[in-house]
């Protein structure tokens, strides 16, 4: 008899277990975040401008040899607006929305880690890409001389021609990530995972312009620089593909312990890392690495 009611306690635990891990939902997190997004690709080719611009009459000029894949605008040495660095799409902050899945609703409360399926969009907007090419002449143009010393300083000035083209375009994208995230009651936890997204560029415009600039020396280690636009071009792109695969590492802050409202909101970072593919139109598909960082908040949900 005593074997028979343990049997029915127990047959009566596993069933409102069973029922309580039933009424848990699915959705179990949400998320809003802001990051950025750069890109590494190598940047384009003129043939490359030339055919995602076929309309361009400055891009048939008979172009400078000397080329830089980010905005330049003086002489060696002289630090453009923009400068990145070569082959590197840039965009400004975006947002990110997601919610996330629980995948292991069933793991006993003393689970040391937790498995969620997130699902979410991306927004960015004013992701750029910049090649210049350009030719530049430097020569003596005056001399001054010490008055206490006698010594002859030599004053440089720098023309230069430059060519810039820019395509700037906004990107949508839906972002599936899987996360698995150190089960704890402390403040801070962290969590690793990795991801794909698959999504499309589009808003997408282009500038090409002919810049002539003078960088003229002053003396006193002071100097002088003035830039003429002798001719702009502007066109618009249509939509293109993009698909991406990614790892990830991030940690979260638990801004309560014993309040159930402030234990349930976090502030979290997560750095990516991952590849991108995607095109410009009339550009075969190139492959580039990717860098994002997000910063946001999650919401417990239950």
């Amino acid at each position: 008899m005593k074997a028979i009611c343990t049997i029915a306690a127990g047959l009566l635990y596993t069933t409102a277990l069973a029922q309580e891990v039933a009424e848990r939902p699915l959705v179990a997190e949400a998320y809003a975040a802001g990051g950025a997004f750069l890109v590494r690709d190598g940047g384009l080719s003129i043939n490359e401008w030339r055919a995602m611009l076929p309309g361009s009459s400055l891009l048939r000029d008979d172009l400078p040899t000397r080329t830089f894949n980010y905005p330049w605008y003086g002489p060696p040495g002289f630090s453009g607006p923009g400068s990145l660095g070569p082959g590197i799409t840039r965009s400004s902050a975006g947002v990110y929305l997601a919610v996330g899945l629980d995948l292991d609703r069933t793991a006993p409360a003393d689970a040391r880690f937790e498995k969620r399926l997130r699902a979410g969009i991306t927004f960015g907007a004013a992701e750029q890409t910049t090649s210049t090419w350009a030719r530049s002449l430097t020569g003596v143009y005056d001399t001054l001389v010490s008055q206490s010393t006698g010594t002859m300083y030599e004053l440089d000035s720098t023309w230069t021609d430059s060519y810039i083209a820019t395509v700037s375009r906004s990107r949508v994208a839906l972002d599936g990530t899987f996360i698995l995230r150190k089960a704890t009651q402390r403040r801070f936890s962290w969590y690793v995972g990795g991801g794909a997204l698959l999504g499309l560029e589009h808003d997408a415009r282009a500038e090409v312009s002919r810049t002539i600039t003078r960088f003229r020396e002053e003396g006193r280690n002071s100097s002088s620089f003035e830039s003429n636009t002798l001719s702009e071009e502007s066109f618009r792109l249509g939509p293109a593909l993009l698909l991406g695969a990614h790892a990830l590492i991030g940690i979260d802050l638990r801004l309560g312990k014993t309040s159930p409202f402030w234990s349930s909101l976090h502030l979290f970072t997560e750095w990516r890392r991952g590849l991108l593919v995607s095109s410009f139109p009339g550009v075969a598909a190139r492959l580039g690495s990717s860098t994002q960082q997000l910063i946001g908040l999650r919401v417990d949900l239950h």
